[in-house]
């Protein structure tokens, strides 16, 4: 990729609000690589997605009623926040 081609693309990531890594991990380079990572989740406010400590919502939502008037199971509904 050439020069110019590569500060376009920058660009257009910038523009889009991603801030793009441009280090390659390798095993020489790991600390410059995290130190860039890490700005970019911390830029991005997505850290809350990447904890250990996070869980993911619940596919469904709960409801008190599993069966309708006739006796049927009800579907369960989708969980708006779930995006699986």
């Amino acid at each position: 990729m050439s020069q110019s081609s590569s500060a376009a693309v920058a660009t257009t990531a910038f523009s889009l609000g991603f801030i793009p890594v441009m280090e390659k991990l390798i095993c020489s380079d790991f600390a410059m690589w995290r130190a860039q990572v890490e700005s970019a989740i911390r830029g991005a406010h997505l850290g809350r997605f990447i904890k250990a400590s996070a869980k993911p919502p619940a596919e469904f939502l709960e409801t008190d009623e599993k069966v309708d008037k006739d006796g049927k199971a009800i579907d369960p509904l989708p969980n708006p926040e779930y995006d699986g």
